[in-house]
């Protein structure tokens, strides 16, 4: 088990980069993360209000949260979540923390020598491997009717997606066909778990960057054809303010150009910092089309996501082998436009329907390792209160 479990790992660090997630729908999860941390009430009024959320006004109130700045994939922590979401996927019985075979989460995260603060999150779903999906459900808990930040039932993600202690962040996503299910771990860490690699990947002010089909359900019989597809964007940089923001799209029928929009910013406009945006036609793409993100500073600098190579549009099918990203693609000259029908506005014009005939799975779990040093402590306390009291009855 574990040489297929490291020849998959081997499999994705070869198709990969290693300074963006080498999956498709992991970068997906990051960059919803991401939107999140940047600035959650425009989060909510964009990515969760169009599609049928409620109470989101007792939802990651400033009462509890503020914003905080975006995380940093590292190639380390996606490593690590993958390994485990490849271990848990092995059985219907094994959601936990723990290796399934019996190996503690602090002794599996150890393996790793990552953070001594790791911080993790599990979640299973049998909905779809929706990033954008499976983000809202963690933060609302309750199908549509979100539950409020101090409901008692509210769970650990929202403390932990907006927590200021984290910095780096890894998804490891794999599906169970024959359970029918997905597999989600997110880990999380305050330093970075391969900081040589870090210094060499280059400019980070467009931290995370995706293709999302948001709520377009490929199972459904509305979506069998292709659909709409909107691009995403998290720009940080507290310097270099943007002149321009381009997508790239190089095409098997045709070579595109398009602006990105800011669709919210994370600083009330201070600084250009923000969510950046545009949404597509179903008839402006095809499936494996090569993509990659271009900002132009006002100091005249270019910033590149990913700094070399081409991201690739998988959908959820995983076409293209779900290969995400490739390191080298034909020469193209790009169009100057898109005719104005290629063009959605990001709102969507329907709202996904949660009815299923058939039960969904939907649970989560969170963990940190100072969590098991403390259980432990606890335990340890206990023994020495124990052998104490005996000694002095023997006494």
């Amino acid at each position: 088990m574990m040489k297929i479990l490291f020849l998959i790992i081997l499999i994705n660090k070869i198709n990969g980069y290693g300074e963006i997630p080498q999956s498709w729908d992991s970068r997906e999860v990051l960059v919803m993360m991401n939107s999140l941390r940047m600035n959650p009430n425009q989060y909510k009024e964009n990515f969760m209000k169009p599609y049928g959320f409620k109470n989101l006004e007792n939802v990651i109130t400033t009462k509890y949260y503020e914003p905080v700045s975006p995380l940093q994939f590292n190639e380390k922590l996606f490593d690590m979540a993958l390994s485990h979401s490849i271990d848990m996927s092995q059985s219907e019985d094994c959601f936990t923390f723990e290796n399934c075979n019996g190996t503690s989460f602090y002794d599996r995260i150890d393996d790793w020598k990552c953070d001594e603060n790791t911080q993790e999150h599990i979640y299973k779903s049998s909905t779809s491997n929706n990033g954008f999906k499976a983000i809202n459900r963690l933060i609302c808990r309750n199908s549509v009717d979100c539950l409020k930040d101090d409901d008692p039932n509210v769970g650990d993600f929202r403390d932990r997606i907006m927590g200021k202690d984290i910095n780096y962040s890894g998804t490891g996503i794999v599906f169970n066909e024959s359970l029918s299910t997905w597999f989600y771990t997110m880990d999380f860490t305050l330093t970075s778990c391969t900081p040589e690699n870090d210094q060499q990947s280059g400019d980070k002010s467009i931290i995370s960057a995706t293709h999302t089909f948001k709520y377009g359900d490929p199972k459904s019989i509305t979506f069998q054809q292709q659909l709409p597809i909107t691009f995403l964007a998290n720009y940080y940089n507290s310097t270099q303010s943007i002149d321009s923001f381009y997508l790239f799209i190089i095409g098997k029928n045709i070579n595109l150009k398009v602006t990105l929009n800011k669709l919210y910013s994370s600083d009330n406009d201070k600084t250009t910092n923000g969510v950046y945006s545009i949404t597509l036609s179903e008839n402006s793409y095809s499936t494996c089309d090569y993509y990659y993100f271009q900002v132009t500073t006002q100091t005249g600098q270019i910033q590149r996501y990913p700094t070399k190579g081409f991201l690739k549009i998988i959908d959820y099918k995983q076409s293209c082998n779900g290969v995400a990203w490739s390191e080298s693609s034909s020469n193209f000259s790009p169009l100057p436009s898109l005719p104005q029908n290629h063009f959605y506005n990001f709102f969507p014009n329907f709202i996904n329907s949660e009815s299923k005939k058939v039960q969904e799975i939907d649970n989560d779990k969170s963990i940190t390792s100072n969590t098991t040093i403390l259980i432990f402590s606890n335990y340890l306390t206990m023994f020495l209160i124990s052998i104490l009291s005996l000694l002095l009855l023997l006494l």
